[in-house]
C-alpha cells in the first residue's frame, strides 16, 4: 500500500525530532505493513489461507498494537491527553480499522484501510510530539 509511506514519513519526523522509540516503531510498522500487503497481493485468489500471508499479518498486528500500546503508555506517563486533533484522528482511525474487519474486500476495504493508515500515522505524530513536549522543559 502506498499509504505505508505515511508511517515512514511520520517515523522519520519523530526520530529527527528526538522521539526515537515511537519514531522507530512507526518506521518498523511501515515495513511490516508493506510486507503484509506485498504478501497479500502476491498470492492468488484465496490467499488468506496462505501461511506467509497469515504470518505477515500477525507480525503487522503485533507491531501495530505495540506502537498503539506505546502511545497509550506515553499518555499515561505524561499524565495528560494529547491535543484534541490527536483524539479526533485517533478515533477516526480506529473506526476505519474496525470497519475494515466488516468490509474485508473491494473498494470499501481499500478506502477504509488507506484511511486507517493515514489517520493512525497522524495519531502517532501527534502523540509523539505531545510526549516530546511533555518531557522537554
Amino acid at each position: 500500500s502506498d499509504l505505508n509511506l505515511a508511517y515512514a514519513i511520520v517515523g522519520g519526523i519523530l526520530t529527527a525530532r528526538g522521539e526515537y522509540l515511537l519514531g522507530f516503531g512507526t518506521e518498523i510498522c511501515s515495513v511490516a505493513s508493506f510486507v503484509y500487503h506485498y504478501e497479500q497481493l502476491r498470492q492468488p485468489y484465496g490467499r488468506t489461507t496462505d501461511a506467509s500471508v497469515r504470518f505477515a499479518l500477525l507480525v503487522d498486528y503485533v507491531l501495530a498494537f505495540s506502537s498503539i500500546g506505546l502511545g497509550l503508555y506515553y499518555i499515561a506517563v505524561d499524565q495528560r491527553l494529547p491535543p484534541p486533533e490527536a483524539l479526533a484522528v485517533g478515533g477516526i482511525g480506529i473506526a476505519c480499522l474496525l470497519s475494515c474487519w466488516v468490509w474485508e474486500e473491494g473498494m470499501a476495504y481499500l478506502v477504509l484501510h488507506g484511511a486507517w493508515h493515514l489517520f493512525s500515522a497522524a495519531t502517532s505524530y501527534y502523540v509523539g510530539i505531545s510526549h516530546l513536549n511533555a518531557i522537554t522543559p
